[in-house]
């Protein structure tokens, strides 16, 4: 119960105002009933307390994000960054509110970083490969990251966009191959795979 979480909290910081801790739990308590606005307020007051409390920067951007105030959730995340250079959760989201704010280049510059540290990390790939395909026009890249991802694992959904994107390049025997196996292993895009394994047969 958020609500009793939150009471329960609350008397902690009326005996200790400036535990750190305090106001961050109850900051994330307040998130999980959608108080983005308490929420990032009782962060904040975290950050005041220690500047450089790196899960409370973090919560704060993604309250921020969800607020789709992307310009101060990239400014928390950049700071994430600073203190912690080569985490991929980090980084990964830095590739999202790219992208929400549009820079797209400095999306697929973050998903990049992501998978330099991680080249199994399943989020940055199948982000790039959005990306790729839909705003970068890229489909050789796109296909890379689906191969590196059915490398490790037969993931329904990257057989699901290497056949699509075999048959953007003409390569119809490589698409027939990859829907038929996205339709076996039950993708969430069954109808269209079964309509573009159509139109590559």
């Amino acid at each position: 119960d958020f609500q009793k979480a939150i009471q329960y909290i609350s008397s902690v910081i009326d005996l200790d105002p400036l535990s750190k801790e305090a106001y961050f739990y109850r900051g994330r308590a307040k998130y999980q009933i959608n108080d983005l606005y308490g929420s990032i307020l009782d962060y904040s007051i975290a950050i005041q307390i220690d500047s450089n409390f790196k899960e409370a920067i973090f919560n704060r951007g993604l309250a921020r994000e969800e607020k789709k105030d992307y310009t101060d959730a990239l400014s928390d995340l950049k700071k994430c960054e600073l203190l912690e250079p080569n985490n991929v959760l980090i980084l990964n989201k830095l590739g999202d509110l790219f992208f929400s704010l549009g820079n797209n280049e400095n999306a697929n510059l973050y998903y990049s970083k992501a998978i330099e540290i991680d080249p199994i990390n399943y989020q940055a790939r199948r982000s790039r490969i959005f990306l790729n395909v839909f705003y970068r026009n890229n489909i050789e890249s796109a296909i890379s990251d689906c191969n590196a991802i059915i490398t490790k694992f037969e993931d329904p959904e990257s057989y699901y966009m290497r056949g699509f994107l075999k048959g953007k390049n003409n390569d119809l025997t490589g698409s027939v191959s990859d829907l038929t196996r996205a339709i076996e292993l039950n993708c969430s895009e069954l109808s269209s795979a079964y309509y573009f394994r159509g139109l590559a047969k």
